[in-house]
C-alpha cells in the first residue's frame, strides 16, 4: 500500500448476532482491527430514497476509504472513521495494476444516513 504519511486510523467492526431481552436476534458490531494511515475522501452521492421516512428528510454522507493491502474487511462489516460508524456499500475491492503490479490497497465505499 502506498504510504499515506498524513493518513488516519480506520477501525473495522465485525458483526455478531445476539439475542435481545425480547428474544429477537440483533446484530452487534465489535471492534476487530484498526488500520493506521488510511486514505479517506468524500465520494459522490446519489439520492436513493432510503433516507426518507414518515415525512422527514435524512442526509446521506458518502466516503471512500483505502485500507492497507490484505486488510480483512467484508461487505457486512462497518467502519469507524473520525468517531462515526459507516455501512459498507457493495464489496470491498483490491485493485491491481496490470502495468506496474501496484496494489494500492483495499478500496471501500461507505455511507452513513443522518437525521
Amino acid at each position: 500500500m502506498p504510504y499515506f504519511a498524513q493518513g488516519e486510523p480506520v477501525t473495522v467492526h465485525k458483526p455478531t448476532v445476539t439475542t435481545d431481552r425480547y428474544g429477537n436476534e440483533v446484530s452487534v458490531w465489535a471492534a476487530d482491527a484498526t488500520y493506521e494511515r488510511c486514505a479517506v475522501s468524500s465520494r459522490s452521492q446519489t439520492s436513493d430514497g432510503d433516507n426518507t421516512d414518515r415525512g422527514r428528510q435524512g442526509v446521506t454522507v458518502g466516503l471512500k476509504v483505502f485500507l492497507p493491502v490484505g486488510a480483512q474487511v467484508g461487505n457486512h462489516d462497518r467502519l469507524e472513521v473520525r468517531g462515526k460508524m459507516y455501512e459498507i456499500l457493495g464489496e470491498p475491492f483490491a485493485p491491481h495494476s496490470p502495468f506496474s503490479g501496484l496494489e494500492p490497497g483495499v478500496s471501500v465505499a461507505l455511507r452513513r444516513v443522518e437525521g
